[in-house]
């Protein structure tokens, strides 16, 4: 009873403009371009207004995917209360009259997002700016991280908004976004399975992974044609001055991090973190799919992993993020 009244003291007190949400979350809103648009939120264990500033993790949710769902599938409510950062899930944009299907504007992809051009960079800064505003975020320690088309939309921002961002950290979703030759150079650490069947590792024509498991419509079949992973890594490696040699920083079960070499930027950091085996999902998290928690033999989850590919539950990525995050402030 105690704990349910500290809550409650909580959100009407300390917390007066914002409204409960899922568990552990608070639901937020700003206006971009005269569009009130939500956002979810989670304060880590023991947030006091007064005590910040907070570092804050912004969480970009794939495509067809929500910000609760993100929530759910990469459990960094759990690592925010661990480390002391704010967990920040932002929401694509949904087709009209439905609740699903929600993508972001990554530049060349995705769905309805990039469809009506909705600018999902003034939406993030506008919630970066309340962050700092309202919940005490520290404006040099803001780090993305996203996972598909959140990754891609990861990587817009990291060249739209990098006098902001201090580091970012994709999983699963190639760049699609490379004319930013005027931004700051950004520290990069890069996650993906070698076997994901959505965002191919070698590259070719990503996307449609899920046309079959969504019954063969056009929703879920969206596809475009992609780089390779390390290829696009290199890429941007080449940019910092670094040489093709590669130094490994970090191996465990079947994930190898390795870092190019020789850079001549000091922010321009690129890590490749490859899990060997691994499918299109969030190596540590929870599958994506809730039904997959309570029937995870059933025909549903069977054919969800099928579309996603393998599942690894083994490797603490939420920890070796943070731990790639921390090292870095923006200047």
């Amino acid at each position: 009873m105690i704990r349910v009244l500290l809550g409650i003291f909580c959100v009407l007190f300390v917390l007066p403009f914002s409204a409960q949400a899922a568990d552990g979350l608070l639901k937020q809103s700003v206006t971009v371009n005269g569009v009130e648009r939500d956002y979810l939120i989670h304060l880590p264990a023991g947030f006091k207004p007064k005590a910040g500033p907070y570092p804050v993790v912004m969480a970009y949710h794939g495509g067809g995917g929500t910000a609760e769902g993100m929530a759910d599938m990469t459990r960094l409510n759990d690592t925010a209360d661990k480390y002391g950062f704010i967990a920040v899930y932002p929401e694509g944009t949904a087709p009209e009259g439905k609740n699903r299907f929600r993508t972001w504007n990554a530049g060349t992809c995705c769905g309805t997002a990039m469809e009506k051009k909705v600018d999902d960079v003034a939406y993030s800064s506008a919630i970066m700016d309340e962050l700092r505003d309202q919940f005490r975020a520290d404006p040099k320690r803001i780090y993305l991280t996203g996972h598909s088309n959140g990754a891609m939309m990861v990587y817009r921002l990291a060249c739209a908004l990098s006098e902001r961002v201090a580091a970012v950290a994709p999983n699963a979703g190639q760049n699609v976004f490379h004319a930013c030759p005027d931004a700051r150079p950004m520290p990069v650490m890069h996650i993906h399975g070698t076997a994901d069947k959505c965002a191919l590792y070698g590259g070719g024509t990503c996307g449609g992974c899920f046309s079959d498991f969504l019954g063969g419509g056009d929703e879920g079949g969206e596809s475009w044609e992609c780089l390779g992973v390390r290829e696009s890594m290199w890429r941007r490696a080449r940019d910092y001055g670094c040489t093709r040699k590669t130094e490994i920083t970090d191996k465990r079960r079947n994930m190898t991090c390795e870092r190019w070499a020789g850079c001549t930027v000091y922010e321009g950091e690129v890590t490749l973190c490859s899990v060997a085996g691994g499918g299109h999902n969030w190596p540590g998290g929870a599958t994506g799919l809730k039904l997959c928690e309570s029937r995870p033999n059933g025909v549903l989850c069977r054919k969800w992993m099928r579309a996603t590919g393998p599942y690894n539950d083994d490797i603490p990525l939420n920890d070796m993020m943070w731990t790639f995050f921390k090292r870095w402030e923006r200047p």
